[in-house]
């Protein structure tokens, strides 16, 4: 349980932090957000709940919201591409099982694409535990995602391991505690030879260029940027940062923002989700818990 809290703490403080310090975007705390002109947010998602999620995507329809690609996104930084609509990135971190049999149908249905972050270790492991409720993707439900079109899939890195505090191992979410239990226990390689592993065998096996890179628990350092930037990543994607509410065009593909993709409904448009009930449901039952624990 302690462990739990301080996995949550660790997981939801910097979101606190930045909205006390106004880095966030401004439609999440404005009453009447202004329209959504120069920027591009991306929301991050995990394990998807089916009905939330259908939630999300109808708001972006009905809204007029475009979602863009991870290379149109890097394009968009570099003042290369500019969308006619209203844009978004849809970011789906660990590619569980939950992604291919919830999300991928509900995307293609509302005809939205999105970019999904792959750590191919734990998809070696599902390759032998299929029969697994919780577990990744194997790596024939990637390359279905992949070759449609509607999912991009780009590095996680290789075992899924902090990188600020490399090679700690992070839980997978999707994973059970034997596939997560597993990783843990192997010594791990150099951040670069894990860096450069996860490239490679996603290329090889989906057969499509990777370039680009999200950070296990939203988390890297600079180090790590320059040393993937000699393996060929382009673009490195975090958590929310101080100083930086969204991404707008000229800002560095060093440091991608995303936000919950909870906070999708309070983007600008009709039928926007009130504030204090995204809240509630997002940090009441950690704090039920803390209040368990007192």
């Amino acid at each position: 349980m302690l462990r739990h809290l301080r996995n949550t703490w660790n997981k939801n403080w910097p979101e606190i932090r930045c909205a006390a310090t106004g880095s966030v975007p401004d439609f999440i705390l404005a009453r009447k957000p202004k329209p959504l002109v120069d920027s591009v947010p991306v929301f991050c998602y995990h394990i998807a709940s089916g009905p939330d999620l259908e939630q999300d995507l109808c708001h972006l329809r009905e809204n007029g919201y475009d979602t863009l690609s991870a290379d149109v996104l890097l394009a968009y930084l570099n003042r290369e591409f500019f969308p006619e609509n209203p844009s978004v990135v849809l970011s789906f971190d660990d590619c569980s099982r939950n992604l291919f049999q919830v999300a991928f149908p509900l995307l293609k249905k509302y005809n939205c694409q999105a970019v999904a972050f792959a750590a191919p270790r734990f998809h070696d492991l599902a390759e032998a535990m299929q029969d697994r409720e919780r577990r990744p993707c194997t790596w024939q439900e990637l390359a279905a995602l992949s070759d449609s079109g509607i999912v991009d899939i780009q590095s996680h890195s290789l075992e899924h391991r902090y990188v600020p505090r490399w090679p700690e191992p992070v839980p997978l979410c999707g994973a059970d505690a034997d596939m997560n239990e597993a990783v843990a226990r192997a010594p791990g390689r150099s951040l670069k030879e894990d860096l450069f592993l996860a490239k490679r065998i996603l290329e090889e096996k989906l057969g499509k260029p990777v370039r680009h890179l999200a950070f296990p628990r939203y988390d890297g350092t600079d180090a790590a940027i320059r040393v993937a930037r000699t393996l060929g990543y382009e673009s490195f994607w975090w958590g929310v940062l101080p100083g930086r509410p969204t991404n707008c065009p000229g800002d560095s593909p060093d440091r991608i923002v995303r936000i919950s993709g909870e906070f999708l409904r309070r983007l600008p448009g009709s039928e926007r989700a009130p504030l204090s009930s995204i809240l509630r449901a997002r940090y009441g039952r950690s704090l039920r818990r803390w209040a368990g624990l007192a």
